[in-house]
């Protein structure tokens, strides 16, 4: 029996906290014919695509892998055969390494992904490309099935059935399982803070609404029920039409019903929701002030260390198993062993934005925090003349907002 995800609302995420507790519960039990993680693959799909600050996570996710250089490089530079097989393996490989990028990203938000592969016969030998990729809630992760995945096959006989994957066609897969005690991987640490902007945003929304007022028509002392229906229409008339016709027995007014000024209770209550949010994907907060001491750090380690801990653990992958899998295809193992003579490298060395990190250490200059010249020319590029380990005081600033400005 085919699985249909939760019918929801276009662009709608469960408002009804009952909705993530159950398919939480389903997807956490440890007994193979009770778990079923589909429902809340379904909700963490909808989730990334309703809530627009997720969606701009996974673009920056994955322009941290796709924006780096790579090579396939010899483990050996002197050993000639190594550098060829590497060359030849690098020419079979770049295409799918660059689709593979986006789905890489999609397993480390949902905690796994999963692609199935052709090898297609050309004159540069057997070249892979991805033949089908598994929706979230079309598999699991499972320690009791090969590379701890398992197929989600439907329903049969009252029973979940899995499928593994087969170890004699192990090379026809891409698997990609993320270390998370619970099922949903990043998305799933964030399901509650995003079910509480999607809600708050929907309330939001109505509470506009009401803000601008409505319209109460008065019978007068004396009014038929006739002219109170009519009066009733009237009202809807006016609504619809911007416009109505009445008796003089009835008296149209505009009663405000919200105090404007209440939405401030709601910014600060979404802008934590948002916080926790960051602070769940980048093990850090990215909405440091301008006067928040630790920006630069936040800075850093929001995007550093996120993208460089992406990079490595996308080498990892990509040497363990798109490269195996292409070597076993490909090479004469009796010919050159079973060891890989070469690796997956990224080469790129990370962005900062220079202009964002000389404002941020202006501003700390002038909160008074030390910073060396050193610190100045590394993080912004821009030269000041001076002994590295000298501290910038604030007789620079207006020669520093200078040269920032011919910057920009």
């Amino acid at each position: 029996m085919s699985y249909r995800a939760p019918q929801l609302n276009q662009y709608e995420f469960p408002l009804d906290p009952k909705q993530l507790q159950v398919a939480i519960k389903k997807a956490s039990d440890f007994n193979d014919d009770v778990r079923d993680v589909r429902d809340l693959m379904s909700y963490l799909e909808r989730m990334l695509s309703c809530i627009p600050k997720l969606s701009r996570h996974k673009l920056r996710r994955t322009s941290h892998i796709s924006s780096a250089n790579w090579d396939i490089v010899p483990l050996d530079d002197k050993d000639e055969s190594a550098t060829e097989l590497a060359n030849q393996a690098e020419v079979r490989l770049r295409t799918i390494i660059k689709q593979y990028t986006r789905k890489y990203t999609e397993g480390e938000l949902f905690g796994l992904s999963l692609q199935r592969l052709v090898w297609d016969e050309t004159k540069a030998g057997r070249v892979p490309r991805i033949e089908y990729s598994y929706k979230p809630y079309e598999m699991e992760r499972n320690f009791n099935y090969p590379q701890n995945m398992a197929i989600l096959a439907g329903v049969e006989n009252g029973k979940f059935r899995r499928e593994k994957i087969p170890e004699e066609l192990k090379q026809n897969y891409l698997v990609q399982v993320a270390d998370y005690p619970e099922p949903g991987g990043i998305l799933r640490t964030v399901i509650y803070p995003a079910f509480m902007i999607n809600l708050s945003q929907q309330e939001w929304s109505q509470y506009i609404q009401f803000l601008k007022g409505i319209i109460q028509a008065k019978v007068k002392l004396g009014a038929s029920p006739e002219d109170k229906a009519a009066a009733m229409e009237a009202v809807k008339d006016a609504v619809k039409n911007k416009a109505s016709v009445t008796s003089e027995l009835v008296e149209f007014t505009w009663e405000r019903m919200n105090n404007e000024n209440a939405g401030n209770a709601f910014d600060t209550f979404l802008q934590s929701c948002y916080e926790l949010l960051e602070i769940a994907i980048t093990n850090t907060s990215m909405m440091a002030t301008d006067k928040d001491r630790n920006a630069l750090t936040v800075l850093e380690r929001g995007e550093e260390d996120l993208a460089r801990e992406m990079r490595f653990d996308y080498e990892i992958l990509i040497n363990e198993q798109l490269l195996r899998h292409d070597y076993y295809m490909n090479v004469d193992k009796s010919k050159y062993g079973i060891e890989l003579p070469y690796e997956f490298k990224m080469t790129q060395k990370l962005k900062q934005d220079k202009v964002a990190n000389a404002n941020i250490i202006l501003q700390a200059i002038g909160l008074g925090l030390p910073f060396t010249i050193k610190t100045w020319n590394e993080k912004t590029g821009i030269p000041l003349a001076g002994e590295p380990d000298s501290i910038i005081t604030t007789q620079f600033t207006n020669d520093l907002t200078k040269a920032l400005d011919n910057e920009n």
